[in-house]
C-alpha cells in the first residue's frame, strides 16, 4: 500500500530536483544541498521517508514500498539525488523508463554482505533507542554544520526501532548491485573515502562502472558514509557539473 508523505521544498525553478536521505534521516536534512540547488534554478522537493520524519508508518519497508511512494511524488524529474538507503530506493524508482534525467547516488547502501546487515541492523536501532545529542554527533563527525547534528538528532527522535530494523530486515538478502549495474540513467556515484568508512567503496564503484557506460564513480576524499554532510561543498560542484 502507497503512503502519502510529507514533503519540503526549496526553491522555484524550472528544473526539478528529488532528495531521497537515508535511514533514521529525514527531508530536512537536506537542507545546504537542498538551499543551494534552489539558487541553481532547480525546484526542490525532499521528502520524509515512509516511517521517517513527518510521514505516516507502515508495516513494510521493503525498497519496493518505499519506491512505489517516491513515484507518487512525479513523473519526471530533471535530478534525483539519494543518499543510502535513499539511493537504494532511486535505483528501484529508475526502473520505470523517463523517472530521471540525471541520477546521483551517495555512497549507496546497495550491496552489503550478510555479516554486514546484521552490523547495520543492530547499529541503526540502537541509534533510535539512545539518539546521540547534537553535541555527540558533533564531537564523532568534527566536519559536520551544527545544523546538521540538530537536524540528524531531530530525525532519529521522529522514527522508531521497528522502522529501523524492518528495513534492514525487509531488504535482506541486500544484494542489489546488479540492479546498479543495468541502469539506463546516467548516474553519477560519489563513494566515500575507505579510509573514513565507505559503504560503497572502490571495488563496488569499480564493478558498477566497468559494467555500464552510464555509471561514473568517484570518491569524495576524506568524505564518510554521511557524505552530504561532510564535504557539501564537494557534492554541489559534483552535482553542477554532472546536472550542466
Amino acid at each position: 500500500m502507497v503512503v502519502r508523505l510529507t514533503t519540503r521544498q526549496w526553491g522555484d525553478g524550472d528544473r526539478h530536483a528529488l532528495l531521497l536521505h537515508g535511514i533514521n534521516s529525514s527531508g530536512n536534512t537536506w537542507w545546504r544541498v537542498a538551499d543551494a540547488l534552489g539558487a541553481q534554478g532547480f525546484t526542490v522537493t525532499a521528502p520524509d521517508l515512509r516511517g521517517h520524519g513527518d510521514s505516516p508508518r507502515a508495516s513494510r519497508y521493503a525498497a519496493t514500498d518505499y519506491a512505489a511512494d517516491i513515484r507518487t511524488l512525479g513523473k519526471r524529474w530533471d535530478l534525483v539525488v539519494g543518499h543510502s538507503l535513499g539511493g537504494l530506493i532511486a535505483v528501484h524508482a529508475a526502473r520505470e523508463p523517463g523517472w530521471t534525467a540525471r541520477l546521483v547516488l551517495l555512497d549507496p547502501a546497495v550491496e552489503l554482505s550478510d555479516s554486514d546487515v546484521e552490523r547495520y541492523t543492530e547499529l541503526n536501532v540502537q541509534e533510535v533507542q539512545r539518539p546521540p545529542i547534537p553535541e555527540a554527533l558533533l564531537a564523532a563527525n568534527p566536519r559536520w554544520h551544527p545544523e546538521d547534528a540538530r537536524l540528524k538528532y531531530l530525525a532519529v527522535l521522529a522514527t522508531s526501532p521497528f522502522v529501523a530494523e524492518r528495513t534492514m530486515r525487509d531488504n535482506a538478502p541486500w544484494h542489489y548491485l546488479a540492479d546498479v549495474e543495468t541502469l539506463a540513467t546516467p548516474t553519477l556515484i560519489l563513494g566515500a573515502d575507505p579510509a573514513v568508512g565507505a559503504v560503497f567503496g572502490p571495488d563496488l564503484g569499480g564493478t558498477a562502472a566497468a559494467a555500464n557506460t552510464a555509471i561514473e564513480y568517484r570518491i569524495v576524499p576524506n568524505a564518510g558514509h554521511s557524505v552530504h554532510r561532510d564535504a557539501p561543498e564537494a557534492v554541489l560542484d559534483a552535482i553542477t557539473a554532472w546536472t550542466g
